[in-house]
């Protein structure tokens, strides 16, 4: 799907094609949901596979602690990032 939606893009970017734009959107949208069918579950499963288990609870806690301390990050310090950036 990346390679795709790169040839999409590359061809279909500045054209007046609708159904091009549309395919382009099309494999967005697919690129996307089979990246996200693949890693979200393994990101919530490497934790409990490669800890022992006495260290594990820590482990699980401290993998969503860094969770939603980077998506507070990505919410709130980006937008600045970017503003600064021109």
């Amino acid at each position: 799907f990346p390679y795709l939606l790169a040839g999409l893009t590359a061809k279909f970017s500045t054209s007046n094609d609708t159904s091009g734009n549309y395919g382009t959107v099309a494999c967005i949208f697919l690129c996307l949901g089979s990246y996200s069918f693949g890693i979200t579950p393994l990101t919530a499963m490497y934790a409990p596979e490669v800890l022992s288990y006495n260290r594990r609870a820590n482990g699980i806690a401290l993998q969503g602690i860094r969770i939603k301390c980077c998506g507070v990050f990505v919410t709130i310090v980006f937008p600045f990032m970017l503003e600064g950036m021109g």
